[in-house]
């Protein structure tokens, strides 16, 4: 895994041992409350997906990506 680019043009790797972050799996409890939400609300505002985020201890981004693939899967 390739870091960040040197001064001189030479890729800087991580120190040994250090490995990415794993992905989390979402709990039943936040899987539930974000399909509930869904079903209410197929769009919701920035406002909301913040308040869910800081609800279950998810970043908004994730928030965010969760609902995007949420309405992407089930226009197809």
């Amino acid at each position: 895994m390739e870091v960040a680019v040197g001064s001189e043009g030479e890729k800087k790797k991580p120190p040994e041992g250090e490995n990415k972050t794993k992905r989390k799996m979402k709990t039943a409890s936040q899987l539930e409350i974000l399909e509930k939400t869904y079903a209410a609300e197929a769009y919701p505002l920035e406002a909301l997906r913040v308040e869910l985020s800081t609800k279950l201890g998810l970043s908004d981004r994730i928030t965010f990506r969760l609902y995007m693939l949420r309405t992407l899967c089930t226009r197809t």
